[in-house]
């Protein structure tokens, strides 16, 4: 074991979009009232305002009915 070496990690960032872009997408999706753009709008404001994780975001639960098991306070 003395001998050995840890193995090299190669950790690509992932791509960042700029503020520009930012705008832009979260643009379009303003421009657009339906359900489905004011979803993707807010998830995108999510992302940004969080820095968190698709995962992360997804994992995210919400009942009507129980206060206690919500990560998502309204």
């Amino acid at each position: 074991m003395a001998r050995m070496r840890p193995p090299k990690i190669h950790e690509n960032s992932p791509d960042v979009l700029r503020e520009e872009q930012l705008r832009n997408l979260v643009g379009v999706c303003d421009r657009d009232t339906s359900y489905e753009r004011r979803r993707d709008a807010a998830l995108i404001r999510v992302f940004i305002a969080t820095g968190a994780r698709l995962q992360e975001v997804t994992n995210l639960s919400y009942d009507l009915e129980d206060d206690a098991r919500n990560d998502v306070s309204m």
